[in-house]
């Protein structure tokens, strides 16, 4: 039977999968599902009645006792610093000053998720925003800037909920950048370009699933190599659209079982952007509209009124890899073959990642590359 934590861990890893399947394809997309649940777990403590069971049904937690006492053990497990890696999860609640939320609401938030409530005056907007996006950017050692954008905040805006989480992880066998080339990266079976392509021959944990359509590899971080990123590179050139659309939870976790260490050549393209959306209008196309709608959203555990709804809802996540390691804010055996070329492994077309907390299974960070830049 499974235990609490990994009945969290897999819900939060079924709604990572939904959220990112409503994304644009054929461009470069990065999100943080954690931050996205952990923000949506504090709102959730405050929704009601059908909003509350809307809720609980997108994120997949319908059926799960004790979610936020689980939850929230789960960030503090995660929140951890370790001399090869600094993984930081940081919850925030901005609200308006003089406005009367329950204490109850208010302990729970601070009790579960680490969550203080610090008072602003939301008719001073830029001020407000301001001070928002300084707590951002201070969490997520300045990679995310301007989360907050103008006309967000009103005159309305009763609370603001923020989480905030930064990666940043040092390769268990870094690349050595003198080995790091142009190389070209196939956009589509017409079209290239040169990118810089870092190189190693180490052992990794891979895979090549010819009935599946893919080649997978997982690169850890650190000696102890409790997080890594694991990267599904497709065979044909074009394949990443099938490749998306076959892709499960559940296929996503027999395809990691079954990699097993060889000695290969690895190539990476070097990568670095940023992705924002407009989360709201993602959870509304997913079943969460009620939350978003003055009137309907019963949000009465926040305040003891119906008169609260979310008006907004914004995520903006930031990825760096190159050879040291891995920057993002938003998881042996050894066989040596004589006289033979290893496997290589070759990311040179467009390909999905994630990261993930070895430990608890967690997915932190998940993307698609369609061309590194």
């Amino acid at each position: 039977m499974a235990s609490p934590q990994q009945d969290i861990v897999a819900a939060n890893t079924k709604f990572a999968f939904d959220i990112f399947s409503t994304l644009p394809k054929g461009t470069n997309t990065f999100i943080s599902p954690l931050s996205i649940s952990a923000a949506l777990a504090l709102t959730l403590l405050g929704a009601r009645g059908t909003t509350e069971t809307n809720m609980k049904e997108v994120m997949n937690l319908s059926d799960l006792k004790d979610v936020h006492a689980t939850f929230g053990n789960l960030t503090g497990i995660l929140n951890r610093t370790t001399a090869d890696y600094v993984l930081r999860l940081a919850n925030r609640l901005f609200g308006m000053e003089g406005y009367n939320f329950l204490e109850p609401f208010l302990a729970d938030c601070k009790s579960q998720y680490g969550a203080e409530l610090k008072s602003l005056d939301f008719r001073n907007e830029a001020a407000s925003r301001k001070t928002i996006n300084d707590w951002v950017e201070k969490q997520t050692e300045d990679k995310i800037k301007d989360l907050i954008k103008p006309d967000v905040l009103t005159e309305e805006t009763a609370l603001v909920l923020v989480n905030a989480i930064y990666f940043k992880g040092t390769w268990k066998n870094p690349f050595e950048k003198r080995a790091t080339r142009k190389q070209l990266f196939h956009l589509s079976a017409k079209e290239q370009v040169q990118v810089d392509m870092m190189f190693q021959g180490e052992f990794a944990r891979w895979g090549y699933f010819d009935q599946h359509g893919c080649q997978v590899i997982e690169l850890p971080y650190g000696k102890a190599e409790d997080l890594s990123m694991v990267f599904l590179v497709p065979l044909e050139i074009e394949g990443l659209a099938a490749l998306e659309k076959k892709l499960t939870v559940g296929l996503l976790d027999e395809i990691t079982k079954k990699l097993s260490s060889s000695k290969l050549d690895i190539n990476i393209p070097k990568f670095k952007f940023d992705f924002e959306m407009n989360l709201g209008d993602v959870l509304v196309k997913m079943g969460m509209g009620e939350l978003f709608t003055r009137g309907k959203a019963n949000l009465s555990g926040m305040d003891g009124t119906n008169r609260l709804y979310i008006s907004a809802a914004v995520h903006k996540a930031f990825i760096d890899v190159n050879e040291e390691g891995t920057e993002a804010a938003a998881a042996t055996g050894m066989m040596a073959v004589a006289m033979c070329m290893p496997p290589q492994f070759i990311a040179d077309r467009p390909f999905l990642f994630y990261i993930r907390d070895n430990t608890t299974k967690s997915v932190l960070f998940m993307g698609r590359v369609h061309k590194p830049e």
